[in-house]
């Protein structure tokens, strides 16, 4: 009886499959909207529209970057999370502040049975910099200079739980300093005050800090590589300043709902991963650090967010950050 049902289930297996695959053949038919959950001018959000432009070239469809700002994130990964998974609701956001939103609490849902990894597109190192009247020309001075005034310098984020705060907090748990937090909406707004001297330090893309340094307007201390940056082979790393051990980066990578079908999620990996490899498209973003992250398929991928993930959970495990 049991082999009877089984040889019944069949055709039905089968058509689903089908449908599955004849959706990807016909993907997409209609524009493709990518959320992203900062304001225009962030790292996330210059990779998206450099991606986004790249695919609506390729396929005739408009790829809209709809940016939904506030709650560190939140509001844009709550929207990711319910939409409908067809692959036309996509979301962009780095690795970190995805893996950090369930073991930190901002998200009442586990980030990694809500969304499926469909591929890392770029990675790019953090870079630490000084609004230059501040005295300090190094992390030692840096970490010198905040101990003798423990409260009173400040440093800019991107918002509470961003990849940009929580660097800063780690920075701070190794270093033993004591900073002040002040949030804002995007890291392209908390680039005015900290240009203008309203706030003293960043910690955030390079994306976006690296062309402040380049210019004068701000000055470069550390990157939170491993290794320098051939970017910016001038600026030492956190770890060779002071810090041994310290890294801090940022990754982008693309997620759809859970239950989008894996035919799309496949067409998806290998489309975006090749615009990712467009010389145009990397001729824009290098100059400022940024780079193709190695080949990878959605499982590689999934992995990395694992990885990742687990990372997390240790770093707060053991420095003890809480939001």
């Amino acid at each position: 009886m049991q082999r009877i049902l089984l040889i019944g289930a069949l055709p039905a297996i089968v058509a689903v499959g089908a449908v599955h695959a004849a959706a990807a053949d016909n993907y997409p038919r209609k524009p493709i909207r990518v959320l992203v959950g900062l304001p225009p001018g962030g790292g996330v959000d210059t990779v998206a529209r450099a991606i986004g432009h790249g695919l609506s070239e390729r396929w005739g469809q408009g790829v809209i970057v709809d940016n939904r700002t506030g709650a560190g994130g939140t509001i844009v990964m709550e929207v990711a999370a319910q939409a409908a998974p067809d692959g036309y609701t996509l979301y962009a956001s780095s690795v970190v502040t995805v893996a950090t939103a369930t073991p930190l609490g901002k998200v009442a849902f586990d980030t990694r049975k809500v969304y499926a990894p469909v591929v890392q597109m770029y990675v790019q190192p953090y870079v630490l910099a000084a609004e230059p009247s501040l005295p300090v020309k190094s992390v030692r001075e840096l970490i010198a200079y905040a101990k003798a005034r423990p409260g009173t310098l400040n440093y800019a984020s991107t918002g509470i739980g961003t990849a940009s705060h929580l660097g800063m907090e780690f920075f701070q748990s190794q270093a033993g300093i004591n900073l002040v937090h002040v949030p804002y909406r995007g890291l392209g707004p908390a680039m005015i005050d900290v240009i203008g001297g309203q706030i003293q330090l960043v910690f955030g893309a390079a994306i976006i800090v690296t062309p402040n340094v380049r210019a004068g307007r701000l000055r470069g201390l550390a990157t939170g590589g491993i290794n320098r940056s051939l970017a910016y082979p001038d600026i030492p790393t956190v770890a060779e300043s002071g810090l041994p051990g310290f890294e801090w980066g940022s990754s982008y990578a693309l997620f759809a709902p859970a239950a989008t079908p894996e035919e799309i999620i496949a067409r998806l990996n290998r489309e975006v991963s090749s615009v990712a490899r467009l010389p145009e498209v990397q001729k824009k973003l290098a100059g400022d650090g940024v780079d193709p992250a190695a080949p990878n398929t959605p499982e590689e991928c999934r992995a990395i967010f694992a990885r990742e993930f687990a990372r997390m959970e240790k770093i707060f495990r053991t420095s003890g950050i809480k939001l």
